[in-house]
């Protein structure tokens, strides 16, 4: 049975809707739930292929992922979330974590008020074992988000190695 679900950032077309039977979801999350095949039509700007990567990655397709947040890059060389996450999905996965940090500096360099981005770096830096740049990293990210309360246990597991 062919079931038709919607959604998206538009404006929701009740008539449509009505018209061809479709289930309209109330965001991406639900969509990609209940869909076995997703059509999307968008143009292919270096945004799209992020995002294409971000749903990739929800979906643990490693590859696909690492693909769409590479043909960002090549799309467009300061897109700070490209860099950032495919710092993360190197990070996450354990591969090619000289790559990530790398990334993640990138990601640092076009956006350095990000306190998630130092972040990024200060967790690669500690699974690689360079502690010393784990620290610098949370450091950098507790100064920008002092209240946020996962960088503080990062800095205290970064020191009792240290």
């Amino acid at each position: 049975e062919l079931r038709l679900v919607g959604g998206g950032l538009g404006d929701r077309k009740r008539d449509a809707e009505d018209r061809y039977g479709i289930h309209w979801m109330p965001d991406l999350p639900s969509l990609l739930r209940e869909s076995d095949f997703v059509s999307i039509h968008v143009p292919l700007t270096p945004e799209t292929h992020y995002l294409i990567g971000e749903l990739y990655a929800e979906r643990d397709d490693f590859e696909a992922a690492e693909g769409a947040y590479l043909q960002a890059i090549q799309r467009d060389e300061n897109s700070p979330q490209a860099y950032h996450s495919l710092a993360q999905l190197y990070g996450k996965k354990g591969v090619k974590l000289e790559k990530a940090v790398a990334y993640a500096q990138k990601a640092i360099a076009l956006n350095p008020r990000s306190a998630r981005y130092y972040n990024t770096l200060a967790l690669i830096s500690f699974r690689m074992g360079n502690y010393s740049q784990a620290e610098a990293a949370i450091r950098n990210a507790i100064a920008l988000d002092p209240d946020n309360p996962s960088y503080q246990e990062g800095l205290k597991r970064t020191l009792q190695k240290k």
